[in-house]
């Protein structure tokens, strides 16, 4: 069916199930009949990159608003965007901060993106895994859980679709040593309970003793 898109530009991750190698002529058939037809003639805006200034993100995000307009539910924090000229309704003049306001807009941009790069802002841990927060993919006006989700993953599914976890290593750190060999480990006949499939974004050895 089609997908009407509320903003000139959307990102979509089309899969196909696959039931056992039988099923893979059909699955590929399926996969060929997929077709994406857009409106937009140009590419969407920029992004900054992560060594970038302060000033280089308020632009690249003056730009996405005023090319994708935020909603009703939005409007109390693009006023708050309103004194730095960033906005759907705003002109953003990078020269008009002095000095003063330029190490406060920095000071207050890396604070963020700290924020948003702590894996605790994404997630909750408990028995050595971080879960995923039981609000990702349904946002709302949660900023914080928004960026960090964009920071770890981007376009995360809601708990009902997927769950994405990480490991805690043994000392409760959520980064490993990579001195390894590290092992995923599941005991006999005791796999967790997926109807669906598994995915990782790394490669992974795994060992388990259900094979």
């Amino acid at each position: 069916g089609d997908v009407i898109s509320p903003t000139p530009w959307l990102w979509a991750l089309g899969r196909v199930v696959v039931d056992g190698p039988n099923d893979l002529p059909a699955a590929i058939a399926v996969r060929d009949r997929f077709k994406v037809q857009s409106a937009a003639s140009d590419t969407p805006p920029a992004e900054p990159p992560k060594d970038a200034s302060a000033l280089a993100v308020l632009a690249a995000a003056h730009a996405l608003m005023q090319e994708n307009p935020p909603g009703a539910p939005d409007a109390a924090m693009v006023r708050s965007f309103a004194s730095l000229g960033v906005g759907p309704a705003e002109t953003f003049d990078p020269g008009r901060f002095d000095a003063t306001a330029l190490a406060q807009i920095t000071e207050g941009v890396e604070r963020a993106q700290r924020r948003a790069r702590d894996p605790h802002s994404s997630g909750q841990l408990r028995d050595g895994w971080m879960y995923n927060d039981p609000r990702t993919g349904i946002f709302g006006s949660d900023y914080v859980l928004r960026a960090a989700v964009a920071t770890f993953g981007l376009a995360a599914l809601p708990p009902q679709e997927a769950a994405y976890l990480r490991a805690a290593a043994p000392g409760g750190e959520l980064e490993f040593d990579g001195a390894g060999p590290w092992v995923l480990h599941f005991p006999a006949r005791h796999l967790p309970p997926v109807n669906a499939f598994w995915s990782d974004r790394k490669s992974t050895r795994l060992n388990s003793s259900h094979t």
